[in-house]
């Protein structure tokens, strides 16, 4: 009866093994299929950690400057059509503490997507609307609203400046929005960063971003181009 709970602890601690060792493969197996993706692209691809980076960013775009102990990693980056643009995964840490006083340490990854553009679309946040945003909503909290019910019940939009983002949200954009639902876009001022989901995008899908915030700021209309140009008065 004594070998079964040292059995026990020898299995619990192969599978422990076998977990870090699947988790290291996929890693790896990742990076090498981001490499293919960078040279597909015509981008450079840097897996290194670069805190440098996540700090930069972290000064554009709030949702980088969660927690602590940011850095960007499995870095594309490189020009297409003529604007910069650059994938990434992206890592912070947030902290718990269990009944016993134990600190927990929480590791978070997600991957985004970021395109230079040449307008300026100032601090906007457009993404899908979850069940908090509604409750928010029934306190007074609203979002921006637009004629499509659709597109208002489908996303939460906020934005410093509400002409802005119902000049950016006219229908042919609500249309293109609707047809790539589960997109999210925050921009400021001549930088905008996309992603799909809330965790680790695989090649696949990181390339469709990259697609798919080409294609979002292809519907900025001509009339904002001229008024917002970055450089000229907005």
């Amino acid at each position: 009866m004594e070998v079964l709970p040292i059995l026990f602890f020898v299995v619990i601690g192969i599978l422990v093994i076998a977990g870090i060792w699947y988790g290291v493969q996929r890693g790896k197996k990742r990076r090498q299929a981001l490499g293919v993706l960078a040279g597909k692209l015509g981008m450079s691809f840097d897996p290194e950690k670069r805190r440098g980076l996540a700090e930069e960013l972290g000064s554009r775009f709030a949702t980088l400057t969660q927690g602590s102990n940011r850095y960007a990693y499995n870095i594309l980056a490189g020009r297409r059509d003529g604007r910069a643009a650059t994938l990434f995964d992206f890592h912070h840490e947030t902290y718990s503490t269990d009944s016993k006083g134990n600190r927990q340490t929480h590791h978070h990854h997600r991957s985004f997507v970021i395109i230079e553009h040449d307008v300026n679309l100032g601090a906007l946040e457009a993404r899908p609307e979850h069940f908090f945003d509604k409750l928010k909503g029934f306190f007074g909290f609203d979002d921006i609203n637009f004629e499509s019910a659709e597109f208002s019940k489908a996303y939460y939009v906020k934005a410093k400046d509400r002409k802005l983002a119902y000049d950016l949200f006219h229908p042919r954009m609500i249309e293109f929005m609707l047809a790539h639902k589960g997109l999210k876009v925050t921009t400021w001022v001549d930088h905008a960063l996309f992603r799909y989901g809330s965790g680790r995008m695989t090649p696949l899908v990181f390339e469709g971003t990259l697609r798919d915030g080409f294609a979002f700021l292809e519907q900025i209309p001509r009339y904002m181009r001229k008024d917002r140009a970055i450089g000229g008065t907005p």
